[in-house]
């Protein structure tokens, strides 16, 4: 009897969304576009911003619509005032909001910065909401239905429009993009919505068949979409991402009999792995031939470390600024070699860094630090497979942003997830004390 409300538990969240009203539903549908806008094949790479009336700013405008909804929501539930005192938890994410927009007044670009900046704090507000409304459980239901959109979309245009959705010539050779504004990015997503499909169908294959079901398809689906896009990143980051979720569900099965010579012994052939990829990383980069150096990405990060950063390393050059500059891109890209343009670092840790500097870095690690943090406890304290979703997620914000930017780069889907997955773990662990 004991384990029966668990099991209802998880058919509701499993299965559906928690009860929302449709002004709920309209503000996470509106959430969503909003995130994924940026880094779609229907919005421009640059967004002009000296313009009031260009779409950089009707975008501006429709997050702070997002946003007003959402406080008049909080405050029609009555909600408003325990949802600004959980931000209490959150002073290393405030101080680096708080960091990004003082880089305004020493940006490169005035205008590119006050533009990626409003988009930073309007989506982290949104991302807080919706870790505060949701939960663990309801977050992992608010990814599976939007992956199923993005699935499903990925393949009308590839195979419908293929001249949009299809990339062509040189390094790329047909690799599928989707509604994606590059492959790289819908080889990492749908790497990441790959991972939540068989996080559902291990935990809730024994609950009702038609979700099972639903769970299996686009799980193949979205595998095949990895397949397509042709990204060595989205290969790993599937692979990763499956031996996670296998390592979890192992030791969900075998931890009541662990003791601590276990664990230090786990440990230990953790690190030897490590070292043995580390040592032998020419030959797994053969295998999805490529290149050890990361086709030309640690080469470009060293000339950024040592010529661009090393000019502002505390402070940056302004959040979001860098990359807007014609000039800087060309010039980095004539010195690095490269047969196609540098749009972004590749790397969202390095490009942190050149928009806030140690600074702005230092904060962000703080935050992503805590985050880490909370979802070990909340998973290890829940013990649901589910309920390890924020782990999985962490830890495919680690991989993903090592050869790739989506710490609000191209996108905000990531960071916005990011800060709902920090809020969703502190509000459930408030629920359970």
């Amino acid at each position: 009897m004991k384990y029966e409300p668990k099991r209802f538990e998880r058919k509701i969240t499993v299965d559906k969304l928690p009860n929302s009203t449709k002004k709920e539903v309209n503000i996470l549908v509106l959430a969503l576009f909003l995130a994924s806008l940026r880094g779609s094949i229907f919005w421009p790479f640059y967004a002009k911003t000296s313009s009031l009336f260009s779409v950089a700013w009707l975008e501006v405008g429709a997050w702070i619509l997002l946003a007003v909804l959402i406080v008049r929501m909080l405050r029609k539930d009555s909600k408003w005032m325990d949802f600004v005192r959980q931000w209490r938890g959150e002073k290393a994410l405030l101080a680096f909001l708080v960091v990004a927009f003082l880089s305004i007044f020493w940006s490169i670009s005035v205008h590119a910065s006050l533009y990626r900046t409003a988009i930073l704090v309007f989506s982290t507000f949104t991302g807080a909401y919706l870790g505060y409304r949701y939960g663990v459980r309801g977050l992992v239901s608010v990814i599976f239905w939007f992956g199923a959109i993005v699935v499903i979309l990925s393949f009308a245009f590839a195979l419908l429009l293929p001249q949009l959705s299809v990339m062509s010539g040189y390094p790329y050779y047909g690799s599928w993009r989707g509604i994606y504004w590059h492959r790289n990015h819908l080889g990492a997503i749908s790497a990441l919505l790959n991972a939540v499909f068989l996080l559902r169908i291990l935990a809730g294959y024994r609950e009702r068949l038609q979700f099972f079901v639903l769970d299996l398809i686009f799980y193949v689906l979205s595998l095949i979409l990895v397949y397509l896009a042709s990204s060595a990143a989205g290969y790993i980051l599937t692979l990763v991402l499956h031996f996670v979720v296998i390592l979890l569900v192992t030791w969900l099965k075998i931890s009541p009999h662990l003791k601590t010579i276990h664990y230090i012994s786990m440990l230990g052939i953790t690190v030897a792995g490590a070292v043995f990829v580390l040592s032998n990383l020419d030959v797994i980069f053969g295998l999805f031939n490529r290149q050890p150096n990361l086709t030309g990405r640690i080469p470009m990060w060293d000339y950024l470390l040592k010529n661009v950063i090393s000019r502002s390393p505390w402070i940056g050059f302004g959040f979001g600024a860098i990359w807007t500059i014609p000039s800087f891109r060309t010039g980095l890209q004539q010195t690095q070699g490269w047969p196609f343009p540098i749009l972004i670092g590749d790397n969202g840790f390095i490009d942190i860094l050149l928009h806030v500097g140690l600074i702005g870095l230092s904060l962000f690690l703080a935050f992503w630090v805590r985050a880490w943090i909370l979802s070990f406890k909340h998973g290890i304290q829940q013990r649901n497979l589910l309920d390890f979703f924020p782990l999985v997620f962490l830890v495919f914000t680690l991989f993903a942003n090592i050869s790739f930017s989506l710490f609000l780069e191209t996108e905000s889907f990531v960071w916005l997830m990011l800060v709902a997955v920090s809020f969703a773990c502190a509000r459930d662990e408030r629920g359970s004390n």
